[in-house]
């Protein structure tokens, strides 16, 4: 029986983990420890024994945030570098059509999303269908100590539908009117399994009564993911927050403890040996009214004397806290103390921060997976034929470089023609020629569109890669070495070639159609520092100004 069969699932993947904290046992009790955490919400009750609402001193939100902050990448770090021999047109073209592309598509909205999930649950999972999706970690239900999705024995991911939803939705109609008129809820749950459920399909779309889809996938062409910081013996990675989990408990105790004993000796009291004395000093006794009496009233010390206490035992915990997550004063941009040495804070920055880069090129490898195989095939299809690329809002500079590019590019096409044509390569006249005619084929507008050639990216992987973070091409390494190569270089067309190689890899356009003249100048610019003109003052009325 289909009910039956989920039922063991949804009951084996709520098993208590050994490796798990004690006071969560279960995957599901993790993530909800997350939830509720980061609201500033007790596991049990946030009232005591009193009826009153417990204090709770949020730690586990910075941390999130300062990771967030450190490993967040954007669509403008998604590169396109050509491999070497390969003409930079295919990556000018490519970067410029794949970050509209993906803008258009809110990619850029998703990676800020995923940039905070990551290290917040310590685990990522994404998801293709109609589009790029995130997947509640609430609605994941899975083998607890399953290495991965794929290893799992099974996979569910839960929904709920309305019944116009529902109907709305590419299955089985009859299948979906079956379950309809069997819900008595207001919303229907459905089931996205892979699994063994029948037959010798493991993809199911399914209610508790009756399968409304089925075929045969590979989980992998559905769901990716990403884990922060694996646990050995567990599917669920262990994130900022399930790190600062003792760190919490202890500095709500602390919180709890200090409150209580505030709200002790905030209270007056006063004490005397006159036993006729029977009044409530604040509302009993007037102002100005005398007092007669046998004995003296004096005051009932009730002032904390546990303070410095608490501070010490909160500031042992918090830097406990910071050296887990490296969440540092300094990564959070609070001014180290006074006589701090230099080097010292200089050191400390680079220690936390190479662990973020760890995570950043982890983030970058995995957002390059999903490039590479879900948003380039879709990109690709939508693209195949002859397409136009916007040049709006661009300066003059950027169109005459890519006019440049498109004349390189057609005059190559010419020569191609004329070589099967001919069966010879063109004179240095006759390529003159074919660039002048090309040349008058372009202008040069406020408003500009240029046709994509067809075809152009077929079998991209093999003429392009693509950089998000660095992570297998450090780009700023290259740029210095190109820019000394340029420098010992005195061979134009050598120059020429690698000044062509440092624009693309610094994101601009390559200046191959100048041909060799200029190129000792260009060369001097790119590979020496920029000789500025001397700057005369401006003179200001009534002001003796002088040039030195």
């Amino acid at each position: 029986m289909i009910k039956d069969k989920i039922k063991e699932y949804l009951k084996a993947s709520e098993e208590p983990i050994d490796i798990n904290p004690v006071f969560a046992p279960a995957q599901q009790d993790v993530v909800d420890l997350i939830d509720k955490y980061w609201m500033s919400r007790y596991q049990e009750t946030d009232y005591d024994n009193k009826g009153q609402k417990k204090v709770f001193y949020n730690i586990v939100t910075n941390p999130v945030w300062v990771a967030a902050k450190m490993i967040d990448l954007d669509v403008k770090n998604v590169r396109a570098i050509p491999l070497p021999g390969q003409n930079p047109l295919y990556a000018l073209y490519l970067e410029r059509d794949l970050n509209l592309y993906m803008k258009d598509n809110g990619f850029g909205a998703k990676l800020n999303e995923w940039a905070y999930k990551y290290p917040k649950y310590g685990t990522l999972v994404v998801k293709k269908a109609n589009g790029i999706h995130t997947v509640p970690l609430q609605n994941l239900k899975l083998d607890p100590t399953a290495k991965s999705l794929k290893g799992s024995s099974f996979v569910i991911e839960e929904h709920e539908y309305t019944e116009n939803q529902l109907r709305n939705m590419p299955w089985d109609k009859t299948a979906i009117e079956y379950a309809i008129a069997k819900n008595e809820d207001a919303k229907i749950k459905v089931y996205e399994i892979f699994g063994d459920l029948r037959g010798n399909n493991n993809y199911f779309i399914t209610t508790v009564d009756t399968i409304l889809h089925e075929d045969k996938r590979d989980i992998k062409d559905i769901y990716k993911e990403l884990h922060w910081d694996k646990v050995v013996g567990r599917w669920l990675s262990r994130g900022q927050v399930e790190l600062c989990f003792e760190d919490q408990i202890h500095m709500n105790w602390l919180a709890y403890l200090k409150a209580h004993g505030l709200e002790y000796t905030s209270k007056h009291i006063w004490k005397t040996d006159d036993m006729g004395i029977d009044r409530n000093m604040l509302v009993d006794v007037d102002d100005g009214e005398v007092l007669k009496m046998a004995g003296d009233i004096v005051p009932v010390p009730m002032e904390e004397r546990n303070l410095a206490a608490y501070a010490s035992e909160e500031s042992r915990w918090e830097f406990n806290l910071q050296r887990k997550t490296f969440a540092t004063d300094i990564i959070r941009g609070v001014r180290p103390p006074a006589g701090t040495p230099l080097g010292s804070a200089v050191l400390a920055t680079q220690m936390a921060g190479g662990f973020f880069s760890y995570k950043q090129e982890e983030f970058g490898m995995f957002i390059k997976e999903i490039i590479w195989d879900w948003i380039i095939p879709d990109f690709k299809k939508k693209h195949r034929g002859e397409h136009l690329v916007d040049f709006v809002g661009a300066d003059e500079r950027q169109v005459k470089m890519f006019d440049e590019l498109i004349l390189e590019e057609r005059t190559a096409g010419k020569i191609g023609e004329y070589l099967s044509t001919n069966k010879s390569f063109p004179t240095a006249e006759q390529i003159s020629a074919m660039k002048l005619a090309e040349q008058s084929n372009l202008n040069n507008p406020q408003k500009r569109y240029e046709k994509v050639p067809e075809g152009i990216y077929d079998k991209l992987k093999y003429k392009i890669d693509i950089v998000i973070s660095g992570e297998n091409n450090d780009i700023q390494q290259k740029a210095v070495a190109i820019q000394t190569a340029i420098q010992n270089t005195q061979d134009p067309a050598q120059k020429r070639e690698l000044i062509n190689r440092l624009m693309v890899i610094l994101g601009e356009e390559p200046l191959f159609a100048r041909g060799t003249q200029g190129i000792e100048e260009i060369a001097d610019k790119v590979g020496s520092q920029p000789r500025l003109p001397a700057l005369r003052p401006t003179p200001t009325p009534g002001v003796q100004t002088s040039v030195v």
